[in-house]
């Protein structure tokens, strides 16, 4: 399966995260298939949220990268500050940021 790799030694065979929601949804990135609007906001919290990868998500030593799907994003706060992040989409961005003091949505080409 594409967008999947091996990044730990320690990590175990491919089977021991087949019943994964990523690999799930990895199936549907892979196969062309239209994401939900679950999916969208779940790639966009994991990609946001992990220490690891910035356009990937980290499973037991797997990476699952999401590169074909996401698009940047600058944000900017109402101090002025300016934040990037990966997102699926505009909506998917938003409901991660949640109730944060939000100026501005710059998308990234």
């Amino acid at each position: 399966m594409q967008n999947i790799t091996k990044f730990s030694e320690t990590a175990n065979n491919i089977t021991a995260v087949q019943n994964s929601k990523v690999y799930a949804i990895m199936e549907k990135v892979n196969n062309g298939e239209d994401l939900s609007r679950e999916d969208a906001r779940f790639i966009t919290e994991g990609v946001n949220t992990n220490s690891y990868f910035k356009t990937a998500i980290p499973l037991l030593g797997w990476k699952f990268d999401f590169s074909d799907v996401l698009n940047c994003y600058w944000v900017q706060d109402k101090a002025g500050y300016i934040h990037e992040y990966m997102a699926v989409d505009q909506i998917s961005l938003k409901s991660f940021l949640g109730n944060r003091n939000v100026w501005k949505i710059v998308e990234i080409n």
